[in-house]
This record gives structure tokens, C-alpha cells and sequence, in this order.
């Protein structure tokens, strides 16, 4: 039973994987990445200098790189 267990949550994690991958947030462009990180840090009030930009670099590597490639977040 053990391990059918290890070989059902590997299964799950392979899937989660895939599902991951198919997101629709995957397809969009750099630039629309980049203009909604835009807005999320700097159109709604006052926030902690550089916070959300952190944030949203610790998401994946995709929006990793696509914060550090964008110099008006920073």
C-alpha cells in the first residue's frame, strides 16, 4: 500500500506539472506579463518599496525573469 501511495502522489505531482505548463497565464506575451506586474505594483495606493515586485519574482521562473527584465518595476 506504501507504495502505491509514492507511485500515486508521484502521478499527481507529474500531472500537476502538466496543468501547470497548459495555463492559459503561460501563453500571454512578455509585454502583457510585464504591464500587469506594472499595475499590480504601482496603480493601487501606496505600497513597501519593492515588495511587490519580489513577490512576484518568487512565482516561477517565467515571471522571474520577466520582472528582472523589466526596468519600470524597479
Amino acid at each position: 500500500i506504501l507504495q502505491l501511495k509514492h507511485q500515486y502522489k508521484a502521478k499527481r505531482n507529474e500531472l500537476a506539472t502538466i496543468c501547470n505548463i497548459l495555463a492559459p497565464i503561460r501563453r500571454l506575451p512578455f509585454e502583457i506579463l510585464s504591464s500587469i506586474f506594472h499595475e499590480y505594483c504601482f496603480g493601487a495606493g501606496e505600497r513597501v518599496p519593492n515588495e511587490p515586485q519580489l513577490l512576484i519574482s518568487k512565482v516561477c521562473s517565467t515571471w522571474r525573469q520577466v520582472a528582472h527584465g523589466t526596468p519600470r518595476l524597479w
